[in-house]
């Protein structure tokens, strides 16, 4: 699963990127071949498509051209770093749409109520980041698309769901999930480098987040298992972890190594 907060402060760039095709419109690179392509740190799949044709469905404009042109809401950029509410995307160089569910300042709204439980993908912001939430098809995770919009975007003033089921795929320094599914489109996003080389680790079980080196001091957050952690170094038997932009501890013999 990725769920990642990520503060604007180390975006350098974020752009919806298409996928190259054949003459008849197919697309013909995968996930890693976009990744590669472009050399972004991090992808993600995106909008919705007709499976048989191809053919965009949830909305995309890029570089003021749409590629698809819909009455709804989404997100669009016009400095391709940060996120805005926009609706059909008509005053951002570039935009995409949401698949029904969306939260407007903080309201849920435009409910799928897909009752079953699948893959999702989605992302969110609020005025420092964005959230970006992808669980694969095969995650333990997997969810209703109510419970992924209620659950995974609270921090976030303004949030949207994406396509979902075996169109689930991410790749980034926080986690992987593939699928063979070529897509018309992804998700990129560019970040500046790092000052200190991550170790990324993946949580086992529950597992709480605290200020300091001991189960005595002050909580931050908790993580459950499955979720991934960037271990910044080691005091002790605690991993120093970095998660939404803040600095602290867990215990390190409940992360594993990916």
């Amino acid at each position: 699963m990725l769920n990642e907060y990520i503060p604007y402060s180390r975006i350098k760039r974020i752009k919806p990127v298409l996928t190259l095709t054949d003459k008849k419109g197919k697309p013909t690179e995968t996930m890693a071949d976009v990744k590669k392509r472009t050399g972004c740190t991090i992808i993600v799949n995106a909008g919705t498509f007709s499976m048989s044709t191809y053919e965009l469905d949830s909305g995309l404009k890029i570089d003021g051209k749409y590629y698809k042109e819909k009455q709804n809401y989404g997100f669009g950029s016009n400095n391709e770093k940060t996120l805005e509410w926009s609706y059909a995307g008509v005053w951002t160089k570039d935009w995409f749409g949401a698949f029904y569910d969306t939260l407007n300042n903080g309201v849920h709204s435009n409910k799928f109520n897909d009752k079953s439980k699948r893959g999702r993908t989605g992302i969110g912001f609020n005025k420092d980041g964005i959230r970006l939430v992808a669980i694969g098809d095969s995650e333990s995770q997997k969810c209703t698309s109510t419970d992924f919009m209620q659950k995974y975007f609270k921090d976030c003033d303004y949030a949207i769901n994406l396509d979902g089921g075996g169109s689930t795929q991410y790749d980034s320094p926080f986690g992987r999930y593939t699928s063979t599914r070529k897509l018309p489109w992804f998700l990129c996003i560019w970040l500046t480098e790092d000052t200190v080389p991550y170790q990324v680790f993946n949580v086992k079980t529950y597992l709480t987040f605290r200020d300091k080196p001991s189960t005595l001091c002050k909580e931050l957050g908790r993580f459950y298992s499955g979720n991934i952690v960037r271990v910044k170094g080691w005091n002790g038997s605690y991993a120093e972890v970095v998660h939404n932009g803040r600095t602290g501890f867990v215990t390190g013999k409940y992360i594993k190594r990916i």
